[in-house]
């Protein structure tokens, strides 16, 4: 199995799988699998695009709890 999270990775190592062997990559930043063996399961993940979601929420969700995170308006 083999977990590639950019392209370089999924280039040099896609090709060492064996046969029936699982690819999974990071479609978000591979744009195109390399050709593998037909026999390979080939399964593209948006990992940046969910994690760039998680930490989105999290943010928004600090800053709703804690007012010092959120700009201020100015005293009139």
């Amino acid at each position: 199995m083999l977990i590639a999270f950019n392209a370089p990775s999924l280039t040099k190592f896609g090709p060492e799988v064996r046969k029936g062997g699982t690819v999974i990559y990071d479609c978000f930043v591979v744009t195109e699998a390399p050709d593998l063996d037909p026999s390979i399961k080939v399964f593209p993940v948006p990992f940046t695009g969910i994690a760039t979601d998680l930490v989105l929420e999290y943010l928004a969700a600090r800053a709703r709890t804690r007012p010092g995170l959120r700009p201020q308006r100015p005293e009139p």
